[in-house]
Parts: structure tokens; C-alpha cells; sequence
């Protein structure tokens, strides 16, 4: 697939917001959304599957795309764009699946440490080892369905010395608090898994994409700068942070509007036998 086509293909699952993308003449789409701003995105599109084929084309690894292209918002000119970061991140991360459909997989180099389930991956987080700023550690309660995990003891946390003042001052993930683990998008897991190492961190992220007392950029960034105490390799975090970036707007949209509808994920009363989080969370007396 060239450049070319990769744009086409792109534009047509938009539609409207990227009707002249590939220089069709859909008058009526390009006046209804403003012919600058289709422009600035068809510009945009067309440039963000130039540099994603050439990538490919030199080393054919998802994540190693995934994280230039994420990158690329802080450095590469040629994805320099007037648009907002979330409209762009959507770009790209079509572009991602529409060069690389799921069922395509590649060599996942960055996945350093042997992919394990979240249940393995529970049942022995002991800690963190030696030569790590101290963090509370947490201890989590599974619900019976193994994908969602109750927070058993407060977490807290602050950025370390050196850190950008943008982050938040100290952050505390309260007792009672149903997290997923990491909020990375289940397209990439075959690449960047969903628990290991970073556990700790994704918690904070988790807690953060709920709060929502903070800008998603932010909240990505404490995960990243997290996961860097934790002893992640470089390669690892940088691989996660752009998959959050790229993937992430969805869950920061899906906690707002469960907000809006009045649902909480923090509990006040734990189970005491096994029970789904689906079936728990039907019960409204359960929570803070």
C-alpha cells in the first residue's frame, strides 16, 4: 500500500472531515465542515501516511510505527498541523490500522518482558525491588471475571525531583477504586501488553483518566514519568506513552460521560464472595 492510497482509505472512513483529504470535490461536505479546516486536515492526512509507509517500508514493527507517529506530534515538521492534538491523534491512529490491519502482526520488539495474564501478573506483584523512590504499594482484590480489580489500600504518589511543574503536586488513588490496569487500547496489546512492570503506573493513569482533574496530556505524561521509577525500559514506556496518546481518547471520553451520568468506580463496600464487576456495580448502595 503507498502513501496514496493509505490517505484514501483514511478519508473515506471520515468522510466530511476529510472530504478534499485525497481532492475529491464534495462541495457541500467541505462548506458544511470549513474549507481551511478540511484543508489543514487533508494536509495533515496526507502527510501522516507519507511518513507512516515509510516507515514501514524500513523496519516493519507496530509499535516502532506507533511511537513515531506519537512522537512525531513533539518534533516532526513534516506532521506539524494547526489542528487539535486529540483530531490528530485519531488520525494517526487509523492510519496505524489501516496500514496494519490486526490480524497482520510483526516482531513485537519492544515487548521486553514476557507477556503474562493479568491474573499471573497479579497474584505474585509483591514489588518493585531495590533502588526505587518509595511508593505505597497496592494491593488489589479481582473481581470474578479477572478484568477489572478493586484498589485494597490507598496509593499515593508525587513526582519525583526534576519533574515538569505541569504535573500534579502528589496524587492518591483511594481505597475502593475499580481499575482495568492500563488504559491501552486492545489493538495494540499483541504489542505493548496491558500489565507487567508498569502496573503500578497504569493504576495512577487509570485513577487520573476517571479524576479528570487534570488535562489527558498530563495524565499521559504522569504515566510515563511513572513508569520510569518503576525501572520500565525506555524503549517500553515510550512505546506505552504513544499508545495511550494515540488510543487513549476513547477511555477519557467513555469515564466522561459515565460522569455526566452520575456512575461512580470508587465503592464504599467490597464484596465478599466472588462476583462480576458488571453484577457489583448494579448494586448502587455499594458505592462512596
Amino acid at each position: 500500500m503507498n502513501a496514496e492510497e493509505l490517505a484514501r482509505l483514511v478519508a473515506a472512513d471520515l468522510g466530511a472531515d476529510l472530504s478534499v483529504a485525497t481532492g475529491a470535490s464534495d462541495g457541500d461536505a467541505a462548506r458544511a465542515f470549513g474549507l481551511p479546516e478540511a484543508m489543514a486536515v487533508g494536509s495533515f492526512i496526507a502527510a501522516c501516511a507519507q511518513v507512516a509507509v515509510q516507515i514501514w517500508q524500513a523496519r516493519q514493527d507496530r509499535a516502532l510505527l506507533l511511537l513515531a507517529l506519537a512522537e512525531g506530534l513533539d518534533g516532526r515538521p513534516e506532521l506539524a498541523s494547526r489542528l487539535d492534538p486529540d483530531r490528530r491523534l485519531g488520525i494517526m491512529a487509523r492510519i496505524v490500522d489501516k496500514l496494519i490491519p490486526k490480524r497482520i502482526g510483526s516482531s513485537p520488539s519492544l515487548v521486553i518482558e514476557k507477556p503474562r495474564t493479568k491474573q499471573e501478573w497479579v497474584s505474585d506483584w509483591t514489588g518493585f525491588g531495590d533502588g526505587m523512590r518509595a511508593m505505597s504499594q497496592p494491593i488489589l482484590m479481582p473481581f470474578a471475571d479477572m478484568a477489572n480489580y478493586v484498589v485494597y489500600q490507598p496509593i499515593h504518589w508525587t513526582p519525583p525531583a526534576g519533574a515538569s511543574a505541569q504535573l500534579p503536586a502528589a496524587i492518591t488513588v483511594p481505597k475502593g477504586f475499580v481499575t482495568d490496569l492500563a488504559t491501552i487500547p486492545e489493538c495494540f496489546w499483541w504489542a505493548i501488553r496491558p500489565t507487567g512492570r508498569h502496573g503500578h503506573a497504569a493504576i495512577l493513569h487509570d485513577w487520573l483518566y476517571w479524576q479528570q482533574g487534570v488535562p489527558r496530556a498530563v495524565a499521559d505524561r504522569v504515566f510515563e514519568v511513572a513508569m520510569a521509577e518503576l525501572n520500565v525500559p525506555l524503549p517500553v514506556r515510550k512505546a506505552m506513552w504513544a499508545a495511550v496518546r494515540v488510543g487513549g481518547s476513547d477511555y477519557w471520553t467513555e469515564a466522561a460521560t459515565e460522569k455526566r451520568q452520575g456512575k461512580t468506580r470508587v465503592l464504599k463496600r467490597l464484596p465478599e464472595t466472588p462476583v462480576t464487576w458488571d453484577e457489583w456495580r448494579a448494586n448502587p448502595d455499594v458505592f462512596a
